[in-house]
Formats: structure tokens, C-alpha cells, sequence
């Protein structure tokens, strides 16, 4: 059976138009017509290290242990660039906010102990981790973090006196074990203030009445290497003290 292709072919004239609005001159084979008008960004393919150049530039850097994220409230969809960094580095990142559109940014805390100090770059923006504006121009905003905490442990050893020892941290509210087998025992648990000084001068409690400060050999962890009855530490990362009345 014989088959009938039939091909229907238009003329373009120079200079001419044809009904429905069709260009009367065709791009050259191989080149894509450019649009003349404004080009709407879908917020979805916003993505780090996306190649976008339309809208308004934002570049948020994050200082300290933390990130930040955020949205379009009047376009649909959710922000994916995010600035992770790690404890004293800065982190960067840029993205392209439609023009005229709000820009919500969240900024949080990525280790405990660490939390928000606030915003510079942007008017209205401070001290609250959530900062709201609209972009009119190439926009720098600096979201810091910084250390406020470190996790201290204190380990009593030997003698029920020693029980004391947790109030030599003022303001500290440790999560405490106590065991009485084989020896009395206590090890607490809990969050100091970043920079200050923590003073230890342990004294012996004996079922007789009697005391006895600490000799320099029942002084461990950070406190270990102590020639007298006290020992002084900073918090200025992780620590953690043994006081033995064993030794």
C-alpha cells in the first residue's frame, strides 16, 4: 500500500508579518531568540553557587558556630542557601532575591553552648535572629554567633564533705550521680559560663568532726600537676576536675 506524505511550506517575505503575530524574519539556525522583557526567577532553583543574574544579590556570611536560611514570604517556595561554618571561621554565601520581593533570614546557633549575638548590615535588623527586608540593592549582611557556654564535669571522691564542692561554682546547677559503694562518690554534670575563673580549695570532712584540706594528690583532671590545696581553672573550653580524698 502506497503512502501519501504531504508537507505544507510557507513563504516568509522580508519586511512582512504574518497573521497570529509570527515574526516575519526567523533567528539564524542555531541562536535561541532572547527575551526583551523582564524574567521572572522561580525561587525554587535558588540554590548555592547558582548562576543567576537577575533580582538583587545578597551575600550573608555567618561568623562563629552557626547558620543561617530563610524564605520569600510573597514567592513560593524556601530559600537553599545556607552558610555552615565551624568554631572562629567565617562562612559566606550568596544568593539572587526577585526584585522587590521580602527576604526573611533565621539565623541559629549549630553547637550547644554557642548562641545569636545579631545582625550588621541591614537596617532594622539586630539582635533578633529572624530579620525581615526587602533588597533594593546589592545587600551585605553579617549574622555573628559566639561561645557562651562550655560543659564542665566535677568528680568527688573519698569523703561525704566533698559533697560541697559543687557550690564552690557559683550559679552552677549541675546533673549529679551520687554513689556510696565502694566509696562516697559524686559526679556532676553541666554547662559554665565561657571566661571566668572557677576556684577549687577542697576540704576533707571525716565521720569524727575532723577536716583536712586536700593534698596535692588527689587533684585531677584539668586540676592535676597541683603543689598545694587549691587550684584555679578558666573556661575557656571543655573541662573537667577530679578531687579524691583517696590519695
Amino acid at each position: 500500500m502506497a503512502v501519501r506524505l504531504i508537507v505544507a511550506l510557507s513563504l516568509l517575505v522580508p519586511g512582512a508579518a504574518v497573521a497570529g503575530g509570527i515574526p516575519a524574519t526567523l533567528p539564524p539556525v542555531g541562536r535561541v531568540p532572547q527575551p526583551t522583557g523582564p524574567v521572572k526567577v522561580d525561587p525554587r532553583i535558588l540554590r548555592d553557587g547558582a548562576k543567576l543574574t537577575t533580582g538583587t544579590k545578597v551575600t550573608v556570611s555567618v561568623v562563629d558556630d552557626g547558620y543561617v536560611d530563610g524564605k520569600y514570604p510573597d514567592v513560593a517556595g524556601l530559600i537553599q542557601c545556607k552558610a555552615h561554618v565551624g568554631e572562629g571561621q567565617a562562612g559566606v554565601c550568596d544568593m539572587i532575591v526577585p526584585e522587590g520581593s521580602k527576604l526573611v533570614l533565621y539565623a541559629h546557633p549549630l553547637t550547644s553552648g554557642y548562641s545569636f549575638d545579631g545582625w550588621t548590615g541591614v537596617a532594622g535588623c539586630t539582635s533578633d535572629p529572624t530579620c525581615s527586608f526587602t533588597p533594593a540593592k546589592l545587600t551585605k549582611i553579617v549574622a555573628t554567633f559566639s561561645r557562651k557556654t562550655w560543659p564542665f564535669t566535677l568528680h568527688t571522691q573519698g569523703a561525704k564533705g566533698f559533697y560541697q564542692s559543687i557550690h564552690m561554682v557559683p550559679g552552677w546547677t549541675p546533673k549529679c550521680q551520687q554513689t556510696a559503694v565502694p566509696y562516697e562518690s559524686l559526679y556532676c554534670q553541666g554547662d559554665l559560663p565561657a571566661g571566668v575563673e572557677v576556684s577549687f580549695n577542697p576540704v576533707i570532712t571525716y565521720t569524727n568532726g575532723t577536716t583536712q584540706p586536700l593534698k596535692p594528690a588527689g587533684f585531677g583532671g584539668d586540676c592535676a600537676g597541683t603543689t598545694g590545696t587549691s587550684c584555679k581553672i578558666l573556661i575557656d573550653r571543655p573541662r573537667s576536675v577530679v578531687l579524691d580524698a583517696l590519695k
